[in-house]
Formats: structure tokens, sequence, C-alpha cells
């Protein structure tokens, strides 16, 4: 009895117990969310993971010396905090994977808009992003990589009143991906038609040789490049053009000319 007495008088950590309400009002916050691909969490949910792991620290130095309620001391809050981390962790690679599937979704919406516009043309792909958005097969916010952190492009009031050529000019310093299957015709031989799968019409207007990107191709599919396959994936797609008698291509820049367009920072 005695026992039990001294065990009731010790002390509750109150940052174990404030760090699990946090946890709590967390996965609450999260729950009535609704999942989005192109937007973090809710400010709340934030401030919740980090009140929940500053708590939880703290409760690890909480009248350290003493020895603490068996249910309400310093371990629950080392629970919270652990948790807490596991939460953010788990919520964080689901964001970016979820951001992922909507950059590729992106680009795969522009190759099969490139290949339905082909099917429309006695099978030449588009000059450019520009006719596709005239033609009203892709939107301007296909253009736009969600997994970055600017907002989606915008264009002008006055935009159907400026020159073609600085519209252009707009898309390709604007746009998040380049297109580079301006001379493409489909192939009249099935054997000739299967080379669209090995050429590259599409990238992340910031690629380089030097870092991974996902590549969009010319009969429509998508796939991820790590820096170490896209000298293959490039070498790939340069034979493939060679055959069908085009010149090859790289990841060099862009022109950044013109400012129809507007990105917000």
């Amino acid at each position: 009895m005695n026992n039990q007495n001294v065990s009731d008088r010790r002390p509750v950590n109150w940052l174990s117990v404030a760090a699990v309400v946090c946890l709590i009002g967390e996965g609450i916050l999260l729950a009535q969310s609704k999942p989005a691909t192109e937007a973090p969490p809710p400010v709340s949910v934030l401030i919740l993971s980090l009140m929940t792991l500053f708590l939880g620290a703290g409760a690890i130095i909480y009248r350290i010396q003493e020895k603490q309620h068996w249910l309400f001391g310093r371990w629950l809050g080392i629970a919270a905090m652990t948790a807490g981390m596991l939460v953010f962790a788990v919520q964080s690679v689901a964001l970016h994977k979820a951001r992922e599937v909507s950059q590729f979704r992106h680009i795969a919406a522009i190759g099969n808009a490139c290949l339905e516009y082909a099917g429309r043309h006695h099978g030449h792909f588009p000059p450019d992003l520009l006719t596709l958005l005239n033609a009203k097969l892709i939107t301007v916010r296909d253009l736009s990589d969600p997994t970055n952190a600017l907002a989606p492009i915008s264009l002008p009031a006055n935009w159907n009143h400026i020159k073609r050529s600085t519209q252009i000019a707009a898309i390709n310093r604007n746009s998040d991906y380049r297109y580079v299957g301006s001379d493409l015709i489909l192939p009249n031989s099935a054997t000739k038609g299967k080379l669209l799968g090995d050429i590259i019409i599409l990238f992340r207007n910031t690629q380089t040789m030097h870092q991974g990107g996902p590549m969009g191709f010319a009969d429509g599919h998508v796939k991820y490049y790590s820096a170490k396959q896209l000298n293959d994936a490039l070498a790939a797609s340069n034979k493939a053009r060679k055959q069908l008698g085009l010149p090859g291509m790289s990841f060099a820049g862009i022109d950044k000319t013109g400012a129809a367009t507007t990105r917000g920072k």
C-alpha cells in the first residue's frame, strides 16, 4: 500500500502530456484535411508537429533527477516525440510521392497531346507547346511542374493580342518543361514506329546531365532516369532520331526572352 502511495506521488511530466495532446490534435487535423498533391499540409498541422517534437524533447529533461509518474512520465514524451517524427516523415514521403505522380501526369498529358495533334496533322508533331495550348489539347496548368515552389503559370489579360513570336518565347521561358519534338513525324512502318519509345521529346526546363529527372517520350510514356542513366537514355534517343533521319538533341538551355507569362514566387 505504501509503495502504491509513493508511486502516486511521483510527479506528472506535464510536457509529456502536452506532447501527447499535440500529437492527438495533429492526427485529428490530418484525418479531417483533404489530401493535396500541389500544396503543403495545413499550417496548423505543421505547427502541431513541431510542438510535439519540442515538447517531447523537453519532457526528456523535465525534472530529470526525479522518478516520474509511471504513466505520465518522460517515457510518454519520448513516445509522443517518436510518433510525431514518424507521422511527419510518412506525411512528407506521401506528399512527395503524390507530387511525383502529378508531375508524371502533366508530362504524360503533354506527350499524349502531341500524339493526338500528330494524328490530326498527317503525322507531324506540334512545332511548339504554344500550338498545343492554342489547339486546347493541353491547359496552361499542364505546363507547370507541381513539384516546384512556384505558383502555376498564368496568362495575362492581353495574351490574345500579343504577337505569336513573343507568346512562344514567353511559354519557353515560363514553362517548367522543354519540348524537343518539333521535327518528329510519325513513321509509316511498325518497325520504325517502335523507335518512338526511345525518343525523348519532353523534360524539365532545368534538366542537366548532372541530375536525374523524368523524361517524356514520343510514344506518350514517362520514365524517371537517375543522373547515371541519363547518358544512356540520351544516347538511345539520339540513335533512334538518327534512324529517322533527324539530328541529335541535348539538354541545352532554351531562349529566355519574352515576358508575357508570369510566375509567382
